[in-house]
């Protein structure tokens, strides 16, 4: 059986990824979907794209459980791993 297949929205994205408050535990499920092999998660690279451009933004503004923008890239770079583009 094949696996589903699922664009993952950059909104949910920047949920999970910001831990953004109502949004993050929803979209917390689908990354742990993805990372229990139950679907494949695909980004599209603007999505990466706008991640990139607003998470320093969030982090600079300790907006994120009091961390600062120096950890905005290494959070960057260990989630969207998960992700095909």
């Amino acid at each position: 059986m094949d696996k589903i297949k699922a664009l993952i929205d950059t909104n949910v994205l920047l949920d999970h990824l910001a831990h953004r408050e109502g949004f993050y535990l929803d979209a917390a499920v689908i990354f742990s979907m993805v990372d229990d092999g139950q679907m494949i998660g695909i980004v599209s690279s603007l999505s990466i794209v706008n991640c990139a451009y607003v998470l320093p933004k969030h982090y600079k503004s300790g907006a994120v459980f009091g961390t600062d923008k120096d950890d905005a890239s290494d959070v960057y770079d260990k989630q969207c791993g998960r992700f095909g583009s």
